[in-house]
């Protein structure tokens, strides 16, 4: 078991922060493979958003239960996996879908509504997340790109105007992955899980 003092909401904008920052690198190498983008581009895309989701990993580090902190506190069960961990992985594959289809749909409300269920998500009440943090920010992603790709390629013929809608999307996305990284940075200390009733947040 690791134990740890977490603050519920502070936990949940980790989570966040590392999906977005994963979510927006993804987007932009979906266009530049789709697009026949050089390979300095890349290297660029791959420079910025390595920046980004390793600041978003270390917030991860700092406040998601299961990693080594001197936080210590809530009970989490670091065990393996089972049966019953197909239907949460299928779960959050969907809801990584959702996000992709907003992303690929153009329209900027559903994008922004998804984001906001993104942000809010309580990412720390979900026990296949807590106990398996890699393994659901992949299949969340998986679920995202899989979305993105299928029915063929983002703004045929390379348009830069039809082109901008996915762009201004994914510089979105790592625009809140480093917003939420200046929200969540700081140190563990008083914690919603103090105040909450013993055994709530992980049920």
């Amino acid at each position: 078991m690791v134990r740890r003092k977490i603050d519920s909401a502070t936990a949940n904008l980790t989570f966040s922060v590392f999906f977005c920052s994963i979510l927006g690198w993804g987007v932009f190498e979906i266009l530049l493979f789709q697009h026949g983008g050089g390979i300095r581009l890349h290297l660029t895309v791959a420079l910025i958003g390595g920046m980004i989701s390793s600041l978003a990993l270390r917030r991860c580090r700092a406040w998601w239960p299961g990693f080594g902190s001197s936080n210590r506190g809530a009970q989490v069960s670091s065990g393996g996996y089972s049966g019953s961990d197909v239907l949460p992985c299928l779960a959050l594959a969907g809801i990584g879908g959702l996000w992709g289809l907003s992303i690929k749909s153009g329209s900027c409300t559903l994008f922004t509504f998804c984001m906001a269920g993104l942000i809010f998500f309580p990412w720390s009440r979900i026990s296949f997340c807590l106990r398996h943090f890699f393994i659901s920010s992949a299949v969340l992603a998986l679920g995202a790109g899989a979305a993105l790709v299928s029915g063929g390629v983002l703004a045929p013929g390379g348009n830069p105007v039809a082109l901008f809608p996915y762009m201004l999307d994914a510089w979105a996305l790592w625009i809140i992955a480093v917003s939420l990284v200046g929200l969540t940075y700081r140190k563990p200390g008083a914690t919603m899980a103090e105040r909450a009733e013993p055994g709530r947040l992980f049920q």
